[in-house]
């Protein structure tokens, strides 16, 4: 899940959510992962 914001490009924060339902969150595109839920 990438949170878009209209006229601005893509940076490197995600949030991704796992099969499971756990909620994980990158600052980093993917080199690392904190997990939030």
């Amino acid at each position: 899940m990438d949170l878009l914001v209209p006229n601005k490009s893509r940076d490197a924060e995600r949030f991704l959510i796992d099969s499971k339902g756990h909620v994980y969150y990158t600052s980093n595109h993917y080199a690392s992962f904190v997990k939030v839920k």
